[in-house]
């Protein structure tokens, strides 16, 4: 999905239409983020797994065709295995729009 270069390396957002929020296992992703007093449990196709803190990302193109976008809040799950973006959440933003096909889907 969204992609951005950190230290030469791509980093990958997987669209998630089933999301019902954003979630990444890498600390170094936020901007900002807070600790939960107390972890709290999410259910994963995998099983139940714990989320620790919450923040805000800013997600940059690979090719810097397109401006940073700011997304939160993101939930910290440190046992996941891969970032997803939560079609849902996006479509919350008042001004979000969604425009796909076969090959391509396009966030707004």
């Amino acid at each position: 999905m969204s992609t951005q270069r950190e230290n030469e390396h791509e980093i990958t957002w997987m669209l998630d239409s089933g999301a019902s929020c954003h979630f990444t296992s890498s600390l170094d992703d936020f901007d900002t983020f807070n600790w939960l007093d107390t972890p709290r449990y999410a259910q994963t196709a995998n099983g139940v797994a714990k989320i620790t803190a919450y923040g805000k990302v800013t997600l940059r193109s690979a090719t810097g065709k397109f401006p940073p976008i700011q997304i939160g809040p993101v939930l910290y799950m440190p046992d996941l295995t891969t970032r997803l973006f939560s079609l849902g959440q996006a479509l919350q933003v008042k001004s979000t729009s969604v425009d796909g096909n076969a090959q391509h889907i396009t966030i707004k």
